[in-house]
């Protein structure tokens, strides 16, 4: 790309989550496994995640178009949701089910499992300030998928 003397853009994103047609991300598949267990279990030590809605994705790359040509060389633009924990996130999802609903466990478990690399979104925000990225319970709250699986 970079010999090629053509402007380039690459973005990189991390996990999606919150299309409500969407059944692989593995954030939905975590608590629709919960929901039908009544439990899900979680590795220790706690893990981040960078997860980015669908819909901030969607307006991130609307930005890009829009916005000028790359300059000569093009640019990596890192595009993801804010760093919180995996708990924060599974909590924030089973939260949209309402408080009338069983709530499933959600269990320390002691397990290796491979930390994903996070991605660092400073410089795409800083280039577009008027990029935002919704809290996980706004966007879970708006999508209904889940209450449907109950």
């Amino acid at each position: 790309l970079q010999q090629s003397g053509q402007p380039w853009t690459i973005c990189r994103v991390p996990t999606l989550f919150g299309h409500p047609e969407r059944h692989g991300c593995f954030l939905d598949r975590a608590a629709e496994l919960a929901l039908r267990q009544g439990q899900l279990a979680l590795s220790q030590p706690e893990r981040d995640e960078d997860a980015l809605d669908v819909d901030a994705l969607a307006a991130a790359l609307l930005l890009l178009a829009l916005g000028p040509a790359p300059a000569p060389g093009g640019r990596v633009w890192h595009l993801a949701g804010p760093r919180r924990p995996l708990r924060g996130v599974l909590n924030a999802a089973l939260d949209s089910l309402g408080p009338g609903r069983p709530r499933p466990a959600l269990i320390d478990a002691c397990m290796t499992t491979p930390r994903t690399p996070l991605l660092d979104a400073t410089a795409f925000r800083a280039a577009f300030p008027q990029w935002t990225v919704r809290p996980d319970a706004q966007i879970y709250a708006e999508r209904g998928r889940l209450a449907r699986l109950t």
